[in-house]
């Protein structure tokens, strides 16, 4: 960082490392980095995402993808990946109780559900349900229509949490998006004494 227009260096260790046991150091320019606490903030900043960022997800998607920029947070569920729960679409209504049209495999744990209202577009919140059958919910929150999407999973892993990194337009308004897992301890990392462990946050397969 610069002092009276000198740049200096300052070392920022990874978690469980000191002056006497660190071994590889990574050299980094910053720019407008006027002070030694900001420089230690950006360098903590930088080991989080190092440690917690650890895939890039690439998606080809349709005309959807008009609705977002780089930066956005956006959520998605991807079978092939093995993250978030599984989409249908409500098949009827009866009460808070509702039919999908499509089974779902389920496994011990305590399941949640989204969806998206389709006359509005709205996104509710995640809210618990209970499994009558693989097709079959009672739902605790909100209750969907007769045709909406719904995204049903295990709590804690209904939707997959990114941003996006990069969209590249390809033809008829499509285009591939780059996603780089959200990990919310990134944010947090300036004013914590350790980082948690990378988890992938996959789906469990039902057995």
């Amino acid at each position: 960082f610069p002092s009276h227009d000198r740049v200096r260096e300052h070392i920022v260790y990874n978690d469980g490392h000191t002056s006497e046991t660190a071994t590889q150091f990574e050299d980094m320019a910053t720019f407008g980095c006027t002070s030694v606490e900001q420089a230690w903030r950006y360098g903590r900043y930088m080991l989080a995402q190092g440690k917690l960022r650890q895939e890039l997800i690439t998606l080809s998607v349709d005309f959807e993808n008009l609705v977002c920029t780089r930066g956005d947070y956006v959520q998605i569920t991807n079978d092939v990946m093995k993250v978030g729960g599984k989409p249908a679409r409500v098949k009827s209504v009866s009460g808070s109780t509702i039919t999908i049209d499509d089974a779902i495999d389920t496994i011990v744990g305590s399941y949640g559900y989204i969806y998206r209202n389709t006359l509005t577009g709205q996104i509710t919140a995640f809210a618990t349900l209970t499994v009558v059958d693989a097709s079959t919910f009672t739902l605790n929150g909100t209750i969907p229509n007769k045709g909406d999407l719904i995204i049903i999973g295990l709590a804690g892993q209904v939707v997959y949490d990114c941003l996006v990194k990069s969209i590249t337009p390809q033809n008829d308004l499509s285009a591939q998006i780059v996603l780089v897992e959200k990990a919310d301890a990134i944010y947090s990392a300036e004013s914590s004494s350790f980082f948690p462990d990378y988890s992938p946050n996959l789906t469990q397969d039902a057995t």
